[in-house]
């Protein structure tokens, strides 16, 4: 009993830590602020693969004005995370770097490096 307990509690700690993948580069998205009722917004996107598009439901609610998002998707043979990036970082990066992503914070890692 006392063992299962210690295995608990490391995995609890295990499992408060920040994220840390690395992987590669497959999918970019950016848009632009707009107004949340805007139909018409131009989404920049940079893929090397096809993104499932999920339907939204509808729903009623007071217009307001959405602030611009980069996102880039990191994929590894464990799955693919959506990183909320800045604006730099947006434009340096492309699909098919090699990323790591530890917390908040996203690194190239260059040719030849580790």
């Amino acid at each position: 009993m006392k063992k299962i307990f210690f295995i608990s509690i490391i995995l609890l700690i295990a499992s408060c830590q920040e994220q840390d993948i690395k992987g590669y580069v497959v999918y970019k998205k950016h848009i632009p602020k707009h107004m949340c009722h805007d139909e018409d917004v131009k989404i920049v996107t940079e893929a090397g693969m096809t993104p499932i598009v999920v339907p939204h439901t509808t729903h009623t609610h007071h217009h307001s004005e959405q602030a611009p998002t980069w996102e880039i998707y990191v994929s590894n043979s464990y799955g693919t995370t959506k990183v909320s990036v800045t604006e730099n970082c947006y434009n340096s990066f492309h699909v098919t770097d090699k990323v790591h992503v530890y917390g908040n914070h996203v690194e190239l890692i260059k040719k030849g490096c580790r």
